[in-house]
């Protein structure tokens, strides 16, 4: 199962950013990638000796990442506090200054290309005897020849309406600490595996990101993890300041191989799915909407897409 996961996420990771270089041309939002690479610094040998099977097994997979030791770490990261002595660099790892700018700029471009953004909750789907799609709607019925189902973390829930009942997803919601003013600078990505947080440097501050919380998509956020991962922050940096700071929460689409769904609907030929990236949604979204397009298009697509099929399980 690791190996099947590990392949199938691989096969979409190694894409991702050369299928994401056409949207960001045309929303003009190439300013807000940055390259760089990711750190994953340990606090001993003894702990990164632990994890090398995983990083072994994933370089095996093609995914590149070096070893680093303390002189190393301390030229490529100087803000990382002595204690951190060896790592796991990654130097293919992209970051995003601002994910909200992101989304509306790739929103307004859709719309300036002539697309409509409606705003909607559905409620059922009707078909006609040549598959004429009819979505009812809180506010009217909407008709469609074709039709994708990218919801999230809710998506199994409009699967079941479209004959596809117990897609096994799951909301995992996470939760972001973002803080304007840290009094320090990082000039990489850091996951710091002993804290289980990433942390990223953007353009409105430093942003530490965490957990997993299986409570339910339809449940209240538990801002004591929040709490948790500020406490986080201040563990991983000594005296980094935290005044100012914003909390953020939101469900990822998890599945139970962590491998998405990029399929066509097993009941209806005109009907296709793209959900449960997990932690990977904004990485995978430029190669996903690729491969459904090329889908819709009755083209083969350029990866094969077999792994991703709805009704594996």
């Amino acid at each position: 199962k690791l190996q099947h996961t590990i392949g199938a996420l691989g096969a979409l990771q190694h894409v991702s950013y050369d299928c994401w270089i056409p949207l960001l041309k045309a929303a003009r939002l190439e300013d807000q990638v940055r390259p760089g690479g990711c750190i994953n610094p340990y606090e001993s040998e003894a702990n990164l000796e632990a994890d090398l099977p995983i990083w072994r097994m994933l370089q095996a997979r093609g995914y590149r990442s070096e070893r680093l030791g303390a002189s190393e770490l301390r030229q490529l990261e100087p803000a990382l506090p002595a204690r951190y002595t060896c790592a796991m660099f990654e130097p293919e790892f992209r970051r995003v200054l601002d994910p909200f700018r992101i989304v509306t700029g790739l929103a307004d471009a859709f719309v300036a290309g002539g697309g409509t953004i409606l705003r909607e909750q559905v409620s059922a789907f009707e078909f006609s005897p040549d598959n004429a799609i009819r979505i009812r709607t809180h506010r009217a019925v909407r008709r469609a020849d074709r039709l994708v189902v990218a919801a999230g973390a809710v998506s199994n829930r409009l699967a079941a309406l479209l004959g596809d009942p117990g897609v096994p997803l799951e909301a995992g919601r996470g939760y972001h600490v973002t803080l304007p003013d840290p009094g320090l600078e990082l000039r990489h990505v850091v996951v710091a595996p002993e804290h289980q947080v990433a942390i990223t440097p953007m353009s409105m501050g430093l942003r530490f990101a965490g957990t997993l919380e299986f409570a339910g998509a339809d449940s209240a956020p538990n801002w004591k993890r929040a709490d948790a991962i500020l406490k986080i922050a201040g563990r991983v940096f000594p005296g980094i300041r935290t005044e100012g700071y914003t909390q953020w929460t939101g469900d990822r689409p998890m599945m139970p191989d962590s491998v998405p769904v990029i399929s066509r609907a097993t009941k209806r030929p005109n009907v296709y799915y793209a959900f449960g990236s997990g932690h990977y949604g904004l990485t995978q979204a430029g190669v996903i909407g690729r491969l459904v397009a090329e889908m819709m298009a009755g083209e083969t697509p350029f990866l094969d897409v077999a792994p991703y099929r709805v009704d594996r399980f």
